[in-house]
């Protein structure tokens, strides 16, 4: 059977309502760079020997960009680039040792770990990781503390 042109209508205009309606994240796109930062591929961020740096990680990111800038302000020197999980993650990548003795603003609700052996610039993307992660690295060597 089949349906009435009104109810067709009907069912297309809830369904476009509720598609429009809901929280939409902006992921990385190909290609498309972020401030002070270089799209380097869809995967997670590690050095040439394909090794995994200290990191301080955030939930709550919609958008690369913002992910880029969060890094960006923590200001820890050693920084490498960051891998933004489309899910809605921001992980700030740093080298191995440079997070020693420093801490993300307390309360900000930032985690991490330490002891990674990744050194040296981003130079290879792990797309075993997970296929959600893009990779962007610094344009700048270090970050000043």
């Amino acid at each position: 059977m089949i349906p009435s042109p009104s109810l067709l209508s009907t069912t297309i205009l809830l369904v476009l309502s509720a598609v429009l309606s809901y929280p939409t994240v902006v992921h990385a796109q190909s290609g498309v760079d972020v401030a002070g930062y270089t799209y380097f591929g869809n995967g997670y961020c590690k050095d040439v020997n394909r090794k995994s740096y200290d990191f301080y990680q955030k939930s709550g990111f919609t958008v690369s960009s913002d992910c880029g800038s969060a890094c960006a302000s923590l200001g820890f020197a050693g920084h490498v680039g960051f891998t933004f999980y489309t899910g809605n993650t921001c992980i700030c990548q740093f080298e191995d040792g440079s997070l020693n003795g420093k801490s993300p603003p307390a309360g900000a609700g930032w985690t991490g770990a330490t002891g990674n052996p990744g050194t040296g610039e981003v130079s290879y993307l792990d797309t075993i990781i997970g296929g959600n992660n893009h990779c962007y690295k610094v344009n700048v060597s270090t970050f000043s503390d």
